[in-house]
């Protein structure tokens, strides 16, 4: 029996898991958000005339909550925010990313341009098709599994795919959008989730099948509630650093599955069985704590728009309750995927309640670690589409409170699409046209005033 299974965030174009908690948190418990970041304060950062830089146009700030971007790369190198100049410093000019464990590392990404190799394009196409049960050529898949056992390979390109991930959604984040800056922080990690030994020996021992249930559903709800009790740190410290830093927008390619998702999947791999009750119970407190969580960060962050994709489950999540917090609220927008003929995407989650606007993304190029091109497919690429309409609708003037309403309104209605999106597919410069005739109008009501 493998007690032992790999539980953590889901980038929004490779299906991976996540966590649970046992009790869900109440917001009258939750402790005040506090910044524990040793970085200088925002004005020295996004206000160069405080420090010994040039002043120079700053626009809308962009939080790219997920893996960390490659600093260097030539379609995104001026926009990374980075250390203002100080005399001794060792970390002069370095760009600044954010831990969520609570550190500051720029050692991370000085290499991060030297990680690419042409074959790991390749190799993430093939993985892709395969994460998302597409046929695969047989000779694909000879080449994929001779490199998916060779160790020095894989050790190489999980350091590049780590990487690849955030730099490609900040280049999509910020594309023709030169006045536009990023914070990269680093948000995804992995969670082990592992029976330790007194519940492993719990589980064997058990003589009927009444205690084996009770014995794997403590079992499973003791280690999920640890992992998102992390979880919860990591939330609540992205809230103190949207402050600090007063992000105009925070772009979370990455999502949570729901619950039943979760603990099927753990069940499934470690060859284990719960009642459909049981597992109910157990996906409903997750779900509810989860929705608790997302809830009371977005009421943290009064000035930030929040940006989340979807996920690829190709399942209906309107019931997911961290994706309801999100969609109803006035800062919160979630994003479903379409294809170039704006057709909802194969793997697209969806739901025309929760899933409020749709982008394209499907095969989406942009930057990759190694100053290069690449192509991917996910939400993950369809959300900092609508990131990049809320930077520019954010510098035309209009309040964190109007963005969401105005990309809706404003968003290509599809016939096909009405019971999967809540409004339609993502029109930039249609929302942008909005924006302006707003400004004027404001403009002009404010001569009489």
């Amino acid at each position: 029996m493998n007690l032992f299974t790999i539980v953590g965030p889901l980038l929004a174009f490779i299906p991976l898991n996540q966590g649970f908690l046992v009790s869900p948190p109440s917001s009258k418990t939750f402790a005040p958000i506090k910044t524990q970041y040793g970085i200088y304060p925002k004005q020295s950062i996004l206000n160069p005339a405080t420090t010994n830089q040039n002043p120079q146009t700053l626009a809308s700030s962009i939080g790219i909550v997920d893996t960390v971007a490659d600093p260097d790369h030539d379609a995104t190198r001026g926009q990374v925010f980075r250390l203002p100049y100080d005399p001794g410093s060792k970390t002069i000019g370095s760009p600044i990313v954010v831990d969520m464990i609570g550190e500051e590392n720029p050692v991370d990404i000085e290499s991060i341009g030297d990680l690419y190799r042409p074959e790991f394009t390749k190799f993430s196409r093939i993985n892709a098709m395969i994460s998302q049960n597409m046929s695969v050529e047989l000779q694909d898949a000879k080449w994929f599994l001779r490199l998916a056992r060779d160790r020095n390979f894989m050790n190489e390109y999980s350091r590049y795919s780590h990487a690849s991930h955030g730099t490609h959604v900040a280049g999509v984040a910020i594309d023709k959008n030169p006045h536009a800056k990023f914070l990269s922080i680093r948000f995804i990690n992995e969670f082990v989730f592992s029976f330790n030994e007194g519940q492993k020996n719990a589980i064997n021992a058990a003589d009927n099948k009444k205690l084996l249930s009770s014995v794997i559903e403590e079992s499973i709800a003791q280690n999920l509630n640890t992992m998102i009790l992390g979880l919860q740190q990591r939330y609540f410290s992205l809230a103190g650093v949207a402050n600090q830093f007063d992000i105009d927008v925070l772009n979370l390619s990455l999502g949570i599955p729901p619950g039943r998702i979760v603990i099927d999947n753990i069940l499934a791999i470690n060859d284990l069985y719960l009642s459909e009750e049981k597992i109910d119970k157990l996906a409903t407190q997750y779900d509810t704590a989860i929705g608790d969580i997302i809830r009371y960060t977005l009421m943290q962050c009064p000035k930030t728009i929040f940006v989340f994709a979807a996920g690829n489950e190709e399942v209906n999540v309107d019931k997911v309750p961290y994706l309801y917090n999100v969609a109803k609220h006035p800062r919160g927008i979630v994003v479903g995927a379409v294809d170039g003929n704006h057709k909802l995407a194969q793997f697209s989650n969806h739901g025309n309640i929760v899933v409020n606007i749709a982008a394209e993304g499907v095969d989406i190029p942009s930057s990759t670690p190694g100053n290069g091109i690449v192509y991917m497919s996910g939400t993950s690429m369809a959300a900092p589409a609508v990131t990049h309409a809320v930077a520019k609708l954010i510098d035309a003037g209009l309040s964190p409170q109007k963005v969401k309403q105005v990309l809706m309104e404003t968003a290509k209605r599809c016939p096909e699409l009405k019971d999967h999106i809540e409004s339609g597919v993502l029109d930039e410069e249609a929302a942008l046209e909005k924006a302006k005739d707003m400004a004027e109008q404001k403009s002009i009501l404010s001569l009489f005033n």
